[in-house]
């Protein structure tokens, strides 16, 4: 009997342990809690490296080695995850109006509208090291979405600036 929970334990123990390992290697824990919603750091990865990649290109290289490199880096993942942290709380207020099926049609209807040629898709590629595909989901999808709260709050003659202040204090 000692011997049959003493090997669950440990089987127990190892499941925990694959468990922490696969979340932490594929970084899917949480780097910010946004009410119920969580930034994977994950998503936060991903989004940086377009961030930086975007702005090391359109910022002078002198302003970048004044400021320092990794002053740099780091001030382009404080907006990352400012903007990360900003969209959860649009996803969460356009469930208000929406069922989450219609803000995605209506987001994805908003993202097909775009030129996708292979000119597009290079350009990306190489300004945002980002494929086509990647750039609709981590960029284009999630500010169509902003996009949509926007009018929403405009239809309602609100400020959309005014209520993200607000929900970011709250």
């Amino acid at each position: 009997m000692v011997k049959k929970k003493l090997l669950i334990g440990f089987l127990v123990a190892i499941a925990a342990i694959a468990i922490l390992f696969f979340g932490f290697s594929s970084k899917i824990y949480p780097v910010a809690s946004v009410n119920t919603r969580m930034v994977s750091a994950k998503t936060l990865d991903e989004t940086y490296g377009a961030s930086f990649s975007y702005f090391s290109k359109i910022i002078d290289p002198e302003f970048i080695r004044e400021k320092g490199e990794e002053q740099f880096a780091l001030e382009v993942k404080r907006a990352t995850l400012d903007t990360l942290i900003e969209l959860a709380l649009v996803d969460q207020k356009l469930e208000e109006y929406f069922e989450p099926e219609a803000i995605e049609q209506e987001a994805l209807k908003r993202v097909d509208n775009t030129t996708t040629t292979e000119k597009t898709a290079d350009a990306v590629r190489e300004i945002m090291g980002l494929t086509l595909e990647d750039f609709k989901r981590i960029i284009l999808v999630p500010e169509a979405r902003r996009q949509v709260l926007e009018e929403e709050f405009a239809k309602a003659g609100e400020k959309y600036e005014t209520w993200v202040e607000q929900a970011r204090r709250s």
